[in-house]
């Protein structure tokens, strides 16, 4: 997963070599990552280390139609940091399901755990934790100081 902090409303940066004004805010990508855990719809789980772990092993499993997946129950009701949505997972793409086709019964739910937080370029990580909102408040507070 890649997210980008304050993405809506922000001036665009200032030319290379000057300093921001006080009424800028520079942008900054973040990398955010988790483990992902997949629930079959018998319940059993399947724990990976990351997103593309996950899809490899959904990918690799026989399936009598392409697999969907949506997000477990918890993230469901999370509507400020997840978007609750089906997408059908092909061989080599992922397609958003929308209209009819999102009434489409999931094969696969998954659950996102363990959430860090790294800089492009950096090998430092921030957080490691089943929060969501603690990894980011880590992250935030990492900028704060130099």
């Amino acid at each position: 997963m890649r997210t980008t902090k304050n993405t809506n409303e922000l001036p665009p940066p200032p030319p290379p070599g000057q300093e921001p004004q006080p009424d800028q805010t520079v942008r900054e990508e973040l990398i955010l990552t988790a483990a992902v855990t997949i629930i079959d719809r018998s319940g059993v789980s399947i724990p990976t280390e990351s997103i593309e772990q996950a899809l490899k092993v959904i990918r690799r499993r026989y399936h009598a139609r392409t697999p969907v997946v949506e997000l477990a129950r918890e993230h469901a009701v999370d509507v400020h940091r997840f978007t609750q949505a089906k997408w059908e997972i092909g061989d080599e793409e992922i397609r958003l399901l929308v209209g009819p086709e999102a009434k489409t019964k999931s094969t696969y739910r998954l659950q996102f755990t363990q959430y860090q937080v790294t800089r492009p370029g950096s090998e430092e990580t921030r957080g490691n934790t089943h929060s969501l909102d603690a990894v980011i408040r880590v992250s935030m507070a990492s900028e704060k100081c130099p």
